[in-house]
């Protein structure tokens, strides 16, 4: 009997022995739960882009103490599924610092160097600097789920354009002299630890919409050398540049609205200078502000008129001395608003105005009347050297020139002021 006794003894012994093994077992093969806010699933239309692979819409998963490095793990909701299961330790109670980066990408390490391009106005290497987010979580097995919150470590820059230009269309959008280049690019800290190379680049802006320009650059404080510069498709130059002091923060967008307004007409129409400010709000669309121009704007290939017209400014100014800039409206359209004195020369040869655009003069055929109500077609031949002249000697015009098809036209507003 006691034989029995301690037979059963010793199997209830190594039966409680086998279970706490198994226990601590289990304990040891636990999965790390993940979860995560803040971060949206993106498609990306190209399958090479300069970091990550094909898709970017995974995220990479650090965890040192876990032999978890850079850990593929796709997004469903708010659910986030390893591509192999992060264990805790055997018999772990302490925490362990996660660290997430969104997109994956192949080969990156928790801190290293990062550089942002210089052109950035292709759809794809925008969007894949303006996904990049990271996180970093420190979690116990107790209760064993990793909540992952991601931030933007970069800045973003919206430029909304404001086009007066009638069919002269924004052609760029250019950030002069920033920092692209980080030496290190740590995402182990909250917010990642960021430290800019002292080198400077000109950023080529992504073209969000015909009048919304975005870019994306690392966090740094504003210098004066960092001017806007927004060039038309005929080529006129607008500069917008940044006075005082501003930091370009991580996770937050810098708005600012800037306005194209044209170069000429009666008061010469040009835009005195103003500073450029931004409006910080976080990584969202948020109000913006006014800004002004730096100095005369740069005018492209516009069309011009000179002659026996003058501005409100200049009244009594020589014939011929100033051309001035028409203003673009539907395509090929071309208007201003001037006043006309044929009195400003004694020469007869002299009386009238021409068009031009570039060196191109464009004049009245030699055999024709003065323009009346009905459109006139100008030329440039040797048969079309005639001034133009409106009927009356003096006035207030609105002038309308085609540069498709040459036709000129006018209403008289009034007299000369």
């Amino acid at each position: 009997m006691k034989k029995a006794l301690l037979a059963v003894a010793v199997l209830a012994t190594a039966l409680v022995a086998c279970n706490k093994v198994e226990n601590e077992a289990s304990m040891g093969q636990r999965a790390v739960r993940f979860t995560v806010e803040n971060l949206g699933t993106y498609s990306f239309k190209s399958a090479t882009l300069e970091l990550g692979e094909e898709g970017c819409s995974n995220v990479g998963i650090y965890a040192a103490d876990l032999g978890a490095n850079n850990v593929q793990a796709t997004v469903s909701g708010s659910t986030l599924t390893p591509s192999t299961t992060i264990y805790w330790g055997v018999g772990q109670s302490a925490a362990s610092t996660f660290v997430a980066r969104y997109p994956y990408a192949d080969g990156a390490g928790v801190s290293g160097a990062y550089n942002i391009p210089e052109d950035q106005t292709a759809e794809d290497t925008y969007t894949y600097h303006a996904n990049v987010m990271t996180a970093v979580q420190s979690a116990s097995p107790d209760p064993g789920t990793v909540a992952f919150s991601f931030k933007h470590p970069f800045a973003k820059v919206v430029v909304s354009i404001t086009n007066n230009l009638g069919s002269d269309a924004v052609a760029s959008v250019v950030m002069k002299q920033v920092k692209l280049n980080a030496t290190t690019f740590d995402m182990s800290t909250a917010p990642a630890t960021i430290v800019a190379a002292d080198t400077y680049s000109d950023v080529h802006a992504y073209a969000a919409s015909a009048t919304r320009y975005e870019l994306i650059l690392l966090p740094q404080a504003a210098t004066a050398a960092m001017d806007i510069v927004v060039t038309t498709t005929l080529g006129s130059v607008y500069t917008f540049r940044i006075t005082g002091d501003y930091t370009f923060q991580a996770g937050k967008t810098a708005t600012a609205n800037v306005t194209l307004n044209p170069v000429g007409g009666i008061d010469g129409g040009r835009t005195a200078v103003g500073a450029l400010t931004f409006d910080t709000v976080d990584w969202t669309d948020g109000d913006a502000t006014t800004v002004g121009t730096i100095g005369d704007p740069t005018v492209g290939n516009y069309v011009q008129i000179g002659g026996c017209v003058y501005a409100t400014d200049d009244k009594g100014a020589d014939a011929w001395a100033t051309y001035y800039y028409m203003t673009p409206g539907a395509e090929n359209s071309w208007s201003i608003t001037v006043n006309y004195d044929e009195a400003m020369t004694d020469d007869e040869s002299g009386k009238g105005f021409k068009v031009r655009l570039g060196e191109t003069y464009y004049g009245m055929w030699n055999g024709s009347d003065n323009i009346g109500t009905d459109p006139y077609t100008l030329g440039t031949d040797g048969d079309h050297q005639k001034n133009i002249k409106f009927p009356e000697t003096s006035g207030n015009y609105t002038v309308t020139f085609n540069s498709s098809t040459l036709a000129l036209s006018y209403v008289r507003n009034g007299a000369a002021e």
